[in-house]
């Protein structure tokens, strides 16, 4: 059964420059819209459908997060690096020869 499409009885108007609109068609060309009406108007539906899409302050807040867990995971290591390098003050090659044979059983 063939959906009931209801007719279209508003219209949008916006300006933009030759670059943009030459961008536009290329990209509607490309996708094989019927129209470029057609093709910005799924468009236009598709990034109020997927709020990733949307422009705002932070465009990709998943890769913001990534990158804040990424720079929590990158302190940690170094961290814990740190706890595993050796102490040039207090650690020497006879301290630890002197410290392993000491922990063995």
């Amino acid at each position: 059964m063939k959906d009931i499409v209801s007719p279209r009885s508003r219209s949008l108007s916006f300006r933009m420059t030759g670059e943009e609109f030459e961008k536009l068609r290329t990209g509607s060309a490309a996708r094989g819209a019927r129209c470029l009406s057609e093709f910005a108007r799924t468009v236009l539906l598709r990034a109020v459908e997927i709020p990733e899409v949307m422009p705002g302050p932070d465009p990709y807040p998943r890769l913001a997060n990534l990158e804040q867990r990424i720079d929590a995971i990158a302190k940690n290591l170094e961290l814990l690096l740190r706890k595993l390098r050796p102490d040039p003050a207090t650690d020497s090659p006879a301290s630890r020869l002197h410290n392993s044979e000491t922990s063995l059983p």
